[in-house]
């Protein structure tokens, strides 16, 4: 049987019916099979779990699709023989009709256009439903993702991989985990991508880049708050510990390198040259810290003491 044939070489793979061929390839049918179908079609509606059944209206869904119901008849021991006539049992509306109508012995689709095994099934569905151009428009879409406002990094990695499964998947999970961190906003990336080894797998990728997300905006949410009396002062600078301004990163103010490597951030003007700033009467350095700078639009500047 020829395989199908793609423009994108891509997509080649995951259009061979080759890949989806049963680990049972006993191609008869026979009256002894035909009497425990209907409990071997119960038994494997319970081991596809809550997947659902295909109907044609989401076309590169057949991918997935294909992958669970070749894995739940190697599962329950299905032949080829078997499993083409078990299919419509996993199909819903116009995939079902289609399909029933082209099996051997239907009324509507016998002759030259009936499906006389699984493998030509299989054909008939990726020929049918993976239509290459929608192919190369999903990986395109792909590639392009990024994580949006208001979503949720879970959100993001779900999306992500249903995105890939309507390309067949051709992509290894390196790939992906390459395409999550390309999607992240930069104050992610970074950690992500030092964080990513070829041990850790996708889940465990996503599942830390999202506990750093909600950390951030925790973090992010306590700077804006501000001290319980700046609603009273707006427009003025907040005062922190110990009574010392902290303003806006935009106003004119210098940084002064001290002997320890430490960033002051000194007034203009408020000092003579080669004074140091002093904080209650004695030498004192202020160590900044500007992890908020250019995230979510916040510009405070955090001093520790």
């Amino acid at each position: 049987m020829a395989v199908l044939k793609c423009p994108d070489d891509r997509f080649a793979g995951v259009l061979d019916y080759r890949l989806y061929r049963l680990r049972n390839r006993h191609s008869t049918y026979g009256a002894s099979q035909a009497r425990k179908m209907g409990r071997t079609a119960k038994n494997m509606k319970f081991s596809f779990g809550g997947t659902p059944m295909f109907n044609g209206k989401e076309p590169l869904k057949v991918f997935s699709w294909l992958r669970k119901f070749v894995k739940t008849c190697d599962d329950n021991d299905v032949s080829e023989g078997m499993g083409l006539y078990l299919v419509p049992n996993f199909l819903a509306g116009d995939a079902e009709a289609r399909f029933t109508r082209s099996l051997p012995g239907s009324d509507i689709g016998g002759g030259q256009r009936a499906l006389g095994s699984f493998p030509a099934a299989v054909n008939w569905l990726l020929s049918t439903y993976a239509e290459p151009h929608a192919l190369g428009l999903a990986q395109d879409k792909s590639s392009r993702t990024r994580l949006v406002e208001k979503e949720g990094v879970d959100a993001f990695a779900a999306r992500l991989r249903s995105l890939a499964e309507l390309c067949g998947n051709i992509h290894s999970e390196g790939n992906i985990k390459q395409q999550l961190i390309q999607g992240l906003p930069g104050y992610l990336r970074t950690d992500a991508f030092v964080y990513n080894t070829a041990q850790r797998s996708y889940q465990q990728l996503s599942t830390n880049v999202a506990e750093n997300f909600r950390a951030a905006k925790d973090f992010m949410a306590l700077a804006n708050r501000g001290s319980p009396g700046e609603s009273s002062r707006k427009g003025q600078a907040s005062t922190g510990p110990r009574g010392l301004s902290v303003n806006h990163l935009n106003s004119p103010w210098e940084e002064d390198d001290t002997a320890t490597n430490n960033m002051v951030a000194v007034p203009r003007g408020s000092i003579r040259s080669g004074q140091r700033p002093t904080l209650g009467g004695r030498p004192g350095r202020v160590p900044c810290c500007a992890t908020c700078v250019g995230h979510a639009g916040t510009e405070y500047l955090i001093a520790r003491f």
